[in-house]
């Protein structure tokens, strides 16, 4: 069989692997990988309260949620294709505990890291004022318990403004609920190649993120609007 048969026998199974965008794992390359918000490879509401990773506007009075009918915010300009996530509905609902943090809501997103080293977590994201602009970013597979000197989570914060403009932040609270410690790196070794989940969970609700950036911390980090999606 020549190749450009032996390409088009197998392009249905490959679009159908992919397709449609969500359930992706992500390709890292040349030490960077990126995934617009809403491209997660999966979601986990809340099981009592209704809150949940709400895709705006793609789900905007659409989805099986009850929403609040305006947003707070308003909606946040120049997300990248004009689409985004946020923690809904807004009223108050914050994680800041350990027994809090174990649930969720989070959203999930996969990505195969084929060069091992050490990679820092960028997340660009907003909050409307300073109760819903704190999140968590962690690497599931990375943990050695509380206390440990792997980061199990680190707490972003401090990102509150109408827009998504230079709203890129690698800098977060290594495993603090309290908002007592600095802020540091987010940075993991990858020793392994493999697959790995970079998991997103809210502190403060009405929180939105727009990019997910994992990337070599030999990189300069990103500005906007940021590398194109992997």
């Amino acid at each position: 069989m020549k190749k450009s048969q032996l390409f088009h026998a197998c392009l249905p199974l490959f679009l159908f692997t992919l397709s449609p965008g969500r359930a992706a794992v992500y390709q890292e390359v040349g030490g960077v990988v990126v995934i617009e918000a809403e491209n997660f490879h999966s979601r986990t509401n809340h099981p009592t309260n209704l809150h949940h990773w709400h895709i705006v506007p793609k789900e905007d009075g659409v989805d099986e949620f009850a929403d609040a009918p305006a947003f707070p915010d308003g909606g946040f300009p120049n997300a990248r294709g004009d689409k985004y996530i946020q923690l809904l509905p807004e009223g108050g609902f914050n994680i800041t505990s350990a027994a809090g943090f174990a649930g969720p809501p989070w959203v999930d997103y996969k990505a195969y890291i084929q060069n091992p080293g050490r990679y820092r977590l960028f997340l660009r994201r907003r909050g409307y004022d300073g109760n819903s602009d704190s999140i968590y970013g962690q690497i599931v597979e990375l943990s050695d318990g509380p206390g440990g000197t792997v980061a199990d989570w680190y707490r972003y914060s401090a990102s509150s403004t109408i827009n998504f403009n230079g709203a890129w932040s690698g800098s977060a609270a290594f495993e603090d609920f309290t908002i007592a410690l600095p802020n540091v790196n987010a940075e993991w070794e990858i020793q392994n190649p493999g697959i790995y989940t970079i998991r997103v969970k809210h502190r403060e609700d009405g929180v939105a993120l727009d990019t997910v950036c994992l990337q070599l911390t030999t990189i300069a980090a990103p500005t906007d609007p940021g590398p194109d999606e992997s």
